[in-house]
């Protein structure tokens, strides 16, 4: 029963976030109006938009400016981000860790933080912006991009709980512990991995 409730409680932004997106595209911009002499109103003619050749794809991993999601672009690593917020934060419950070390949903460090900032170009202040879940998990990809391309492109949700933490030793024995219990939070009908 709990299980349910938890899937309820963390389905419901989503569902926000589709609802205001469905809303908008329902919305239709008003024909553009123009007063003649007579002061009747007429509708002017549409535009008709030039039709561009399609762009070759670029290389560039989009910003968080971008329309697309983490969980569009990065699909594994959007399920480690789960895990890793219910484990370092209790899923928002205690959002300081390590001694006031590490701050927000994800528990990062200052360090790891502005790292992440730096490559994703942004400038957003630690401790003051760790309370912003999307922040938080941007700043991770931001990290991940930085320390282990390989692994957030192609990775297991395994392999990045391992470089959330530790990049450069994933596999000191300290660190199996900490991903045992990363991984240990899982949800009913959640893959295996």
């Amino acid at each position: 029963m709990s299980n349910r409730i938890f899937v309820i409680v963390l389905s419901l932004p989503l569902l926000l976030i589709l609802a205001i997106f469905l809303e908008m595209g329902r919305r239709s911009p008003r024909p553009a109006v123009q007063l003649e002499a007579d002061d009747k109103p007429t509708t002017l003619p549409q535009r008709q938009e030039e039709k561009k050749p399609p762009q070759p794809p670029t290389q560039e991993t989009p910003t968080p400016t971008a329309a697309l999601t983490i969980a569009q672009l990065y699909p594994t690593a959007c399920k480690a981000l789960v895990r890793i917020r219910l484990h370092e934060s209790l899923n928002g419950k205690l959002m300081v860790g390590d001694g006031g070390l590490a701050r927000g949903w994800l528990n990062q460090h200052e360090d790891n933080w502005n790292e992440g900032c730096e490559e994703i170009g942004e400038d957003w202040p630690w401790p003051g912006d760790t309370d912003d879940l999307n922040k938080c998990e941007w700043v991770a990809i931001g990290y991940w991009r930085r320390h282990c391309p390989r692994y957030l492109k192609s990775g297991t949700v395994e392999d990045l709980v391992r470089r959330f933490r530790l990049p450069y030793a994933p596999y000191r024995k300290d660190n199996d512990e900490y991903v045992r219990k990363v991984l240990g939070n899982k949800n009913e009908g959640d893959p295996q991995w």
